[in-house]
């Protein structure tokens, strides 16, 4: 049978809400660093495919645009 654990007094209770909420918020923040991290990744192989097809980031970037809105299987840039 487990043993019951006591619940923690009100002022530890207190202590560890505020690092359960510290550590939400770093997780939060590391989330928000890997997904930009991610994206600039891609945008690095990207760039260095487009290097070699000579096709202007901004290009590349409006085709992306376009993928994600939905119309990218009637809407793809050729070059």
């Amino acid at each position: 049978m487990k043993r019951q654990k006591k619940p923690a007094p009100d002022d530890e209770r207190a202590k560890l809400e505020q690092q359960v909420e510290s550590l939400r918020r770093d997780s939060r923040q590391l989330q928000l660093e890997h997904d930009i991290l991610k994206k600039a990744n891609e945008l690095k192989k990207m760039t260095a495919n487009l290097r070699g097809r000579n096709i202007s980031m901004s290009l590349a970037l409006d085709s992306i645009a376009v993928r994600r809105s939905g119309r990218g299987q009637q809407l793809w840039l050729r070059h």
